[in-house]
């Protein structure tokens, strides 16, 4: 079984690890009264909900239930009124997207957002560059550093695109790739 593990920021890591190999019991994403007001309107109320590793769950209800809220308030593009968001053990409500989505919780949108004229793994290569520390002139230089980044890299860009079922369509443009295969890419985007 590949390391998926390591797709995961430092912190995420030992949690994702025992959620691959079965866990401990240990719940992956918990909510508590979890709430979102905006202007005296409440969007989302007392919200509490516990995912174990390995379960599937969806999030259903009408339009204007609190969904879209939900997700914006575990990912760290919203704030909460009240409540808390815990993934594997650890709060996330303080935290900024960009370090939430670094623990291994990242979102797609209901429309895709993909480079169109990109290929599949080159869109997988952009998100990926996105979590190495190469600075510009380390990138200007071709320095070693930026090499090794290089590298890992292409190589999770390949395991990712394995784990999603399109390596065969790796070089094939992202806006060619049928439906399915564009929500799979920004799956493994995310």
């Amino acid at each position: 079984m590949a390391d998926h593990g390591r797709f995961i920021g430092r912190r995420g890591r030992g949690c994702m690890a025992a959620m691959v190999s079965g866990g401990d019991g240990a719940p992956l994403l918990v909510t508590r009264g979890l709430t979102k007001s905006f202007s005296g309107l409440v969007a989302l109320k007392d919200h509490a909900i516990i995912v174990q590793p390995g379960e599937i769950v969806g999030i259903i209800g009408p339009n204007g239930s609190g969904k879209s809220t939900f997700f914006n308030l575990v990912t760290g593009f919203l704030r909460p009124t009240a409540g808390t968001v815990l993934f594997c053990g650890t709060a996330l409500e303080r935290l900024r997207p960009s370090a939430i989505a670094r623990l291994g919780v990242a979102r797609t949108f209901q429309g895709t957002r993909l480079f169109a004229r990109l290929t599949a793994r080159e869109n997988l290569q952009a998100a990926a560059q996105l979590r190495h520390e190469v600075g510009l002139a380390d990138a200007l230089l071709g320095t070693p550093r930026s090499a090794r980044a290089r590298i890992a890299v292409d190589a999770v860009s390949d395991e990712l695109l394995d784990l999603v079922g399109l390596a065969a369509s790796a070089g094939r443009r992202a806006g060619d790739l049928p439906y399915g295969d564009q929500r799979r890419l920004e799956l493994a985007r995310a």
